[in-house]
């Protein structure tokens, strides 16, 4: 009995040393960092240094500093092999389209065990954030690790998963070659060559105004930004003033005053240059000024997906409609013209006033 109390208080003093013990190592093992928002997860390591860059350059910094913001992203380290983002012809929509696709849809934070199958399964297929297309992206596993694919490009494995900043989950790949599957911007040799391709209506009312030998120029000096408006604005916009395309374009003030509003003189514009985070982004058209308000709330408990870029004034609001086909163009360089599609005429007066030039 005697041996058998001695045993007790022996594994007792045991429990209690081996307690000790892991009770010490715990309160010296190193703390994982915690981010209040992805932004100081950004700042905290060089690694993060590109996709910051990324992020200020197509104006959503704010959503890296807004503690709410909720994503899963895929992103290249700083040393990635290859980040094939930064091309001076694409500058603007291309970056913010390709910064999307490498983040899921919708408001998650998904760890890589939860997105990722087992070795031997089927490739995972997940909707990627880039507007307006809802673009797959996918996820595969192999004996020689776990790789992230765009629509298009090559793969990239990951080197490190489930970083977390605020509510969001990085993921990083060892390179940026992914892209979205949509046509990078077709090349016209001017405006009206454009216009022609996809707004019937809109070549019609620009080839009626002044503007023309400015618009069609080869020694023009200055980048211009063009918003055509589709053939059913247009329509609407005969509608509203009472009178036929015929009237329309047989007054010269009117088209010249509706021209000059979608044209803007001195910048070409991408989508990224007009993206915006709370306050709108001051535009001056040739007939007055513009506000342009991008939507980058991609969470569904907010406002839904980001899939569009406001356009307004006192008297309209339009919905730039970039990502239609062949809606982003690049012409000669320099000087540069980058041309928009909006669902409606940006009139920069009244109809009332609109219908009393004559």
């Amino acid at each position: 009995m005697e041996k058998a109390g001695i045993l007790v208080l022996y594994v007792i003093a045991a429990f209690c040393v081996t307690a000790g013990t892991s009770a010490a190592a715990a309160a010296v093992a190193p703390a994982v960092p915690s981010y209040k928002t992805l932004y100081d997860l950004f700042i905290s390591s060089p690694e993060f240094n590109a996709s910051l860059g990324l992020f200020n350059y197509t104006g959503m910094l704010p959503l890296l500093k807004d503690p709410n913001t909720m994503i899963t992203c895929f992103l290249p380290t700083s040393n990635a092999e290859s980040i094939l983002w930064w091309d001076d012809d694409e500058k603007g929509r291309y970056v913010w389209a390709i910064l999307l696709h490498h983040c899921l849809d919708g408001q998650k934070a998904m760890t890589l065990k939860k997105l990722a199958p087992a070795i031997g399964e089927d490739v995972r297929y997940y909707p990627s954030a880039f507007p307006p297309f809802i673009d797959d992206i996918s996820i595969e596993q192999t004996e020689s690790g776990i790789f992230f694919y765009g629509s298009l490009g090559d793969g990239g494995k990951v080197v490190k998963a489930d970083i977390k900043g605020g509510k969001s989950i990085i993921h990083l790949i060892d390179n940026g070659n992914q892209f979205p599957a949509f046509a990078p911007p077709d090349t016209f040799e001017t405006v009206l060559e454009f216009l022609d391709d996809f707004t019937p209506f809109a070549l019609e009312v620009f080839s009626a105004s002044s503007y023309v030998p400015f618009l069609t120029d080869p020694k023009r000096t200055t980048d211009i930004t063009v918003f055509a408006p589709r053939d059913d604005a247009f329509a609407a916009l005969l509608k509203q003033l009472r009178i036929t395309k015929t009237q329309l374009l047989n007054n010269k003030a009117l088209v010249d005053l509706i021209v000059a509003a979608h044209v803007i003189n001195g910048s070409a514009l991408y989508t990224g240059a007009m993206v915006s985070y709370g306050s709108p982004i001051k535009l001056q058209t040739m007939a007055g000024p513009l506000n342009a308000t991008g939507d980058l709330t991609i969470f569904p408990k907010r406002s839904g997906p980001a899939k569009v870029v406001i356009l307004s004034n006192p008297f309209v609001k339009a919905v730039l409609d970039d990502y239609d086909t062949g809606g982003n163009d690049l012409w000669i360089d320099p000087p540069r013209c980058i041309g928009h599609f909006v669902d409606k005429v940006l009139i920069p007066i009244s109809i009332k006033d609109l219908s009393k030039i004559k």
